[in-house]
């Protein structure tokens, strides 16, 4: 359930930053805390449970948002121990459209954290690669940093920069 209260009458700082001069909260109860999704992806064996918290966290009535990077490396690592794949995280990704859209649903944000998870794993690196050879475009050089970002890849991070200036530069020549 999300409730919407005017703050017209509690933002009167004038040194408040932009973050904090917002018309409107927006308060939001989620279904289950992250940390109680994440025990329940642990507690999944067959593909049913696995599948079915894939559904509650894709609904964005449950509002269930998982903010730590842990919480989405113990979601794939469940995913591809239970599947033997990570389909159902990149079914999730095309959905949102990552890494071209970055503000589609509340998890699209936290996205980088699953797609470095899945990257730093022998196991998931490939799957990933392929999606992200597939999906990614101009739009996603930002998001890709972010997921070079989270996984505290600097070198990689730096040289994509590198080549979205050097796109940029034959956009404007």
């Amino acid at each position: 359930m999300i409730v919407i209260t005017p703050l017209s009458h509690v933002t009167s700082n004038p040194n408040a930053s932009l973050e904090e001069k917002k018309d409107y909260e927006i308060e939001r109860n989620p279904l289950i805390s992250e940390s109680e999704f994440v025990e329940n992806v642990k507690k999944a064996k067959a593909r049913e449970e696995i599948m079915e918290l894939y559904l509650q966290l894709k609904n964005h009535k449950n509002y269930i948002v998982l903010e730590k990077s842990s919480s989405w490396e113990i979601l794939v690592i469940q995913t591809y121990q239970i599947l033997g794949n990570i389909q159902p995280f990149i079914e999730m990704l095309k959905e949102n459209h990552f890494p071209a859209m970055y503000y589609y649903s509340y998890n699209s944000r936290y996205f980088p954290y699953g797609v470095a998870a899945a990257l730093k794993r022998n196991d998931t690196k490939a799957e990933m690669e392929s999606y992200l050879s597939e999906n990614s475009g101009h739009d996603s050089f930002l998001n890709m940093m972010n997921v070079y970002e989270a996984k505290d890849d600097k070198e990689l991070c730096f040289k994509l920069f590198q080549r979205y200036l050097k796109f940029c530069d034959f956009l404007v020549s």
